[in-house]
């Protein structure tokens, strides 16, 4: 369930079991760790607890501006709130 500043319930959520972490919401969205087999993956949910940004990225950080830092592979970079890469780079070493 999410909870808000007030200590009202939000939202009950009805996220798989393997979910680990759930972030606070910046700009109406949290980021969300799930845990696989032998990795992690991240994504994000909107306020309603649905899936606004799919679980494909290694790390995210929350939204800020409109836009959040991502790692997916070798690629770091930053996503817009449809998830679609607005600068991406190989070279900018590690998180």
């Amino acid at each position: 369930m999410l909870i808000d500043t007030e200590g009202r319930v939000r939202t009950s959520l009805k996220l798989d079991p393997k979910v680990s972490y759930v972030g606070s919401f910046s700009e109406g969205l949290a980021d969300v760790l799930v845990k696989r087999r032998e990795s992690t993956a991240s994504g994000f949910i909107d306020e309603r607890g649905e899936w606004a940004i799919p679980l494909e990225y290694d790390r995210v950080d929350p939204f800020s501006g409109g836009l959040a830092r991502v790692a997916k592979g070798p690629i770091t970079g930053y996503i817009n709130r449809q998830g679609e890469f607005v600068w991406k780079t190989a070279t900018w070493g590690p998180w």
